[in-house]
């Protein structure tokens, strides 16, 4: 990819899968006043360029937006397609996902819920907040669903009409790292027992909204 800084070029996409990589967190550096612009991917590297790696690769395991966004960047350079179209074509169309896109690329028929934000205190009213650009998280956040789309993707996947089974295995197989300690997370979710039912899951908020997923 272009523009990257050299350090980053050692990390491996599987790194990047597994927050292992050591890359910054543009999002933490950033904040969320990046989801209101429509950056150059060059832009958003820049918001993090200057730092050393969080730590060597495959060290430790710390959140980074910023892997994710990399990520959609390796795809759209292989694909030759923009990520929300590649995502459209081979994922959300062929599951009947009608009512989910990426950033604010909406279909005819669907509006957008309003995302808000706090006001400037405690007693003032939520303020409401522009629609998250592709540009600003590609990979990294900017999906908008329903509920019931949602579920249409919990099916497939868990039904092995997204994934082949051997890639099933290893989706949801938590990583570990160079010392041999488990991570609990493995391919962009995490891995646990909730009273007992083994579960999977993941969180996540963006500017004006937040989500949750868990699946038992």
């Amino acid at each position: 990819l272009d523009d990257i800084p050299d350090v980053w070029r050692a990390v491996t996409l599987r790194q990047l899968l597994t927050h292992t990589s050591g890359v910054p967190d543009y999002e933490e550096a950033g904040g969320y006043g990046v989801y209101e612009t429509s950056p150059a991917p060059a832009d958003v590297y820049a918001i993090v360029s200057g730092r050393p790696l969080d730590f060597e690769p495959g060290a430790r395991w710390s959140y980074s937006n910023t892997g994710y966004f990399l990520l959609s960047q390796v795809v759209q350079r292989v694909s030759g397609e923009r990520f929300g179209d590649y995502l459209r074509e081979y994922l959300f169309e062929p599951l009947g996902m009608h009512h989910t896109f990426m950033g604010g690329y909406a279909p005819a028929g669907v509006t957008l819920a309003q995302g808000c934000k706090p006001g400037a205190t405690s007693q003032a009213p939520r303020v409401a907040v522009r629609p998250i650009a592709e540009a600003s998280t590609f990979g990294a956040g900017g999906i908008s669903s329903t509920l019931a789309d949602w579920a249409l993707w919990d099916e497939a996947l868990h039904e092995g009409r997204v994934l082949s089974p051997r890639a099933m295995e290893v989706l949801f197989t938590t990583q570990h790292l160079a010392d041999g300690s488990d991570t609990g997370y493995a391919f962009g979710m995490f891995r646990d027992d909730f009273r007992g039912v083994p579960r999977l899951e993941h969180s996540g908020q963006t500017q004006g909204f937040s989500a949750n997923y868990e699946h038992f």
